[in-house]
């Protein structure tokens, strides 16, 4: 019998209200780390006014061999968070394992992924939302892949405790199969394709959507840039048992751009069930739409 949402919801607001809250997070960060002599991984946190609460992406990440660096790309939040950031941070993190990268203007949403990517020192890493938390499950589910194929972007099986994304599971995503399952629905009762929070290699992440850092007030950008990762002939991959945990309040980028994303998303819909690969000049096409919403 399957548990229902409203007890994983209690639960995550337990999980929430003890385990992470900064001193729990503190005694992570002031621990001992064990050596581990395989190959380390970066986790990127786009951030924007959330130095207060830091501590909530924080939490798994300061004690974990496998986490080489944790890069935190700020971008342009006020004066006071920002020294929030760098007071939590400096309590939380005693060893240095986490690195703040301050970026001057706004440069958005996509355009902040993409630079946690560009700052990472390391050839894999996991962007992670700074209002989530990473789950030991996920670094686990990492570490289990034979390889990491670059072509793929490895995401989480649940974003818990909303959303679980486990029949995909074992799923060949590539453009082709997504048609398919935008064409049955079962990626519009899935909400995968604008999820995020996946683990990707650096270089080809870049490579393939470097374009969108141009739109700058962008909506719905992780289903944009799936978007545009699959019609490149990329695929993405549901990693079994990988969960995070996945919050939603007033601050939550969905949240404030709600209206306009959803719009984006079932325009983007429409270009999947139409079987309609990316074309340059959807790029002018979203960046005007950007602008008029803003």
């Amino acid at each position: 019998m399957k548990l229902s949402q409203k007890f994983w919801k209690r639960l995550s607001d337990l999980y929430d209200a003890t385990l992470c809250q900064p001193k729990e997070v503190a005694k992570q960060g002031h621990a001992s780390v064990k050596p581990f002599a395989g190959k380390k991984i970066t986790v990127g946190i786009p951030h924007y006014n959330r130095g207060s609460r830091i501590h909530r992406p924080l939490r798994n990440l300061l004690n974990d061999p496998r986490v080489g660096e944790v890069v935190i790309c700020d971008d342009a939040s006020s004066a006071e968070e920002f020294s929030a950031l760098q007071r939590n941070v400096r309590s939380l993190d005693p060893h240095g394992k986490v690195r703040i990268v301050r970026h001057e203007k706004n440069l958005g949403a996509m355009a902040n992924k993409l630079s946690c990517a560009e700052n990472a020192s390391t050839e894999w890493l996991i962007i992670l939302d700074s209002d989530n938390t990473i789950f030991r499950n996920y670094l686990n589910a990492i570490y289990a892949l034979p390889e990491w194929d670059p072509q793929v972007i490895y995401s989480p099986s649940w974003a818990f405790p909303y959303f679980p994304f486990e029949r995909l599971v074992g799923e060949r995503l590539d453009f082709d199969r997504v048609v398919e399952l935008c064409r049955d629905n079962t990626l519009k009762r899935v909400y995968y394709l604008n999820d995020g929070n996946y683990f990707v290699n650096r270089k080809a992440y870049i490579e393939a959507i470097g374009c969108l850092a141009s739109l700058k007030h962008d909506v719905a950008d992780v289903m944009v840039a799936n978007y545009l990762w699959l019609s490149l002939g990329n695929r993405l991959e549901v990693l079994p048992k990988a969960h995070y945990f996945h919050r939603i309040d007033a601050s939550s980028f969905w949240v404030r751009t709600q209206e306009e994303s959803r719009r984006r998303v079932f325009e983007l819909f429409d270009l999947l069930e139409s079987n309609t690969r990316w074309s340059p000049d959807l790029l002018e096409r979203f960046r005007e739409s950007a602008i008029q919403e803003k």
